[in-house]
C-alpha cells in the first residue's frame, strides 16, 4: 500500500501535473521491489514512460509502449530501429 502510494503520487501528483518528478522516490520503490526478488518491473502507465529517460539504463525497466511499439513495427513487416538490443532480444514474440 505504502508503495502504491508514491507511484500513484509520481503519476496523478507530479507527471499529470507537469510537476518535477522525485526520481529517488521511484527508486527507493523499486529498489524495494528488487529487495523481494524482483527481477523485471514493467512501466505499464503510460505516465510513467515518461519517467523512464531518468533512470538507470539497465534491463530493469520494461517500457509497456516501447514494447507495443516495437511488436507494431515487427507486425508491419518491418524491422524496428532504435530500441536497446537487450529490450529487442527480451521482447521478441512469435506468432
Amino acid at each position: 500500500e505504502t508503495e502504491q502510494a508514491v507511484i500513484s503520487e509520481l503519476i496523478y501528483g507530479q507527471i499529470k501535473q507537469n510537476k518535477p518528478v522525485d526520481t529517488e522516490a521511484f527508486l527507493k520503490v523499486t529498489n524495494a521491489l528488487r529487495a523481494r526478488g524482483c527481477e523485471r518491473i514493467v512501466l505499464g502507465c503510460t505516465e510513467l514512460s515518461l519517467l523512464k529517460k531518468s533512470l538507470p539504463s539497465d534491463s530493469l525497466f520494461l517500457d509497456s509502449l516501447e514494447v507495443l511499439a516495437h511488436r507494431t513495427i515487427l507486425l508491419c513487416g518491418k524491422t524496428p530501429v532504435g530500441f536497446e538490443k537487450d529490450f529487442a532480444e527480451h521482447t521478441e514474440v512469435t506468432s
